[in-house]
């Protein structure tokens, strides 16, 4: 089955970079149509500007053509006359590549240059008229077309009255200077754009990318175990901030969660403690009547043979020993039941001896053969002595039960790898292959109702994981049960 993990794959890009790439689609073109727009417009009125300056120059020319004479009344004879006089003032004009002077009837009177007659000159009234041959600088690819403003201006005075001077301007000038404004109005736009960018992304990186690491941050040094958290503090926008103030609602919750689940363990472990103190306080009512009861008839001997001192100091022998047995009894059981006492280490060995002596006033165990195979030395385990009596004695129980009437139980201690290695083995009827996984359950078992409620190996799985530990069990059906318990050495200790 797959894992959040494996179901959402992370991408390698951040929001900041798909932020920015979704910026730079939408911007682009709008700076790349703002740019054709304004260059554009640019040309258009530097177009009109040229027109009215040409449409001036024009006029100009036609007023002093018309104040030229004709000597002998023959127009043509006024060529020379007219290139004297008009050419050097055409010579002036920047952009001039031509000019003709026609008369009423259409023929050439004077002119230069290679100039296109405009047909629509002669029947135009008095208006100037214009045409442009021009090649805009959006032309792809580019050229070397012509770029000219063509204007005929009507003479209305003089000898050529009725006649059109028709002049020619080049607009390669304005073709340049608006291609060479276009690259500085590019460059402008291009550095706009590119600093529009970083400025977002630098807010990007204050108002978004760093909250959200922060929180990354947060999410990723969070341990389950711990006890409380180091809250949140973001400074973004608020949608950010909400979600750092869900983040610290969240983990105030889930620590008030663990430390209620913490207290219900260990209620329920004390509860566990407590139903195995009741267990065996069963099994000890009876150790304790017998001696109670030979306690009562010592003392009637002695109220009877207050005579016999010798006999008297015998019986009241007895009656000590038997009151100093029930005290072992007692002090044994309270022993098992009270509070940990804040240790964090112990003598596994000690701790083994000690349960089998609480267990073995019991019944039942009397028959029941226990084997132990523990070292010589001592075996220093990282676990206080009462978790690691509560787990042996569950496990002793345990296979009390499993073994019944008659059986072998044996316990086996041993080092290794740096562990501790504590087998408790029992000949008993074993358990099925189908219920070795819900052995450690709460609330799972196999016994009667009303012999148990499940706890005790639930709470042995808790006790040892919390130690560092583990804990298994191998079992086969008619073969008996093997649990092993494996707890960490203490410092200093040889596996």
């Amino acid at each position: 089955m797959k894992t959040r993990a494996e179901t959402y794959q992370v991408r390698s890009f951040g929001i900041r970079r798909e932020v920015l790439f979704l910026l730079c689609l939408t911007v682009l073109p709008a700076v790349l149509l703002a740019w054709v727009l304004v260059v554009d417009t640019v040309e258009r009125v530097l177009l009109e500007q040229k027109e009215a300056q040409v449409t001036d120059y024009a006029r100009t020319a036609a007023k002093l053509a018309g104040k030229i004479a004709v000597p002998d009344g023959e127009l043509r004879s006024a060529e020379p006359l007219l290139q004297d006089r008009i050419a050097p003032l055409l010579g002036h004009w920047d952009g001039l590549v031509g000019w003709r002077l026609v008369s009423v009837e259409g023929l050439r009177v004077a002119g230069s240059g290679l100039v296109e007659l405009i047909h629509e000159a002669g029947t135009a009234g008095n208006e100037p008229v214009s045409r442009k041959s021009y090649l805009s600088w959006r032309a792809l690819p580019a050229t070397d077309g012509p770029s000219v403003f063509h204007i005929a201006v009507p003479v209305t005075s003089g000898p050529y009255r009725g006649g059109w001077l028709q002049l020619d301007f080049s607009l390669d000038s304005v073709r340049s200077m608006v291609i060479g404004l276009s690259g500085v109005v590019l460059l402008v736009a291009v550095l706009y754009g590119v600093a529009g960018i970083a400025v977002i992304s630098l807010l990007l990186e204050r108002r978004i990318v760093r909250p959200l690491r922060t929180l990354e941050r947060a999410f990723a040094t969070f341990v389950p175990e711990q006890q409380s958290s180091v809250p949140v503090a973001v400074d973004g926008p608020r949608e950010l901030v909400r979600l750092a103030n869900r983040y610290n609602a969240m983990m105030a919750a889930l620590a008030e969660s663990r430390e209620r689940m913490e207290q219900a363990r260990a209620a329920m472990a004390r509860s566990e403690r407590m139903a195995s103190v009741g267990h065996l306080a069963a099994g000890m009512a009876h150790e304790i009547g017998n001696p109670l009861g030979a306690i009562s008839g010592y003392l009637e001997l002695l109220a009877a043979e207050l005579h016999d001192r010798r006999e008297l100091t015998e019986v009241v022998g007895f009656a000590r020993g038997e009151v100093e047995r029930i005290d072992r009894l007692l002090r044994d059981l309270l022993e098992f039941a009270r509070p940990e006492r804040g240790e964090q280490s112990c003598d596994a060995v000690a701790v083994v001896r000690q349960s089998l002596e609480l267990l073995e006033h019991q019944s039942a165990f009397r028959k029941i053969a226990v084997r132990t195979e523990l070292p010589d030395g001592g075996v220093t385990v990282g676990c206080s002595s009462s978790r690691l009596q509560q787990v042996l004695v569950n496990l002793l129980l345990n296979a009390r039960d499993a073994c019944g009437d008659a059986g072998e139980i044996r316990i086996h201690l041993g080092k290794m790898d740096g562990l501790a290695h504590i087998e408790v083995q029992d000949t008993g009827k074993g358990i099925a292959a189908e219920n070795l996984d819900r052995v450690f359950d709460p609330f799972f078992t196999t016994k009667q109702p009303g012999q148990g409620w499940g706890l005790g190996l639930s709470i042995c799985h808790r006790i040892v994981e919390d130690c560092g530990g583990r804990i298994s069990i191998d079992s086969e059906p008619g073969q008996g049960s093997v649990f092993t318990v494996l707890l960490p050495l203490q410092t200093g200790e040889v596996g």
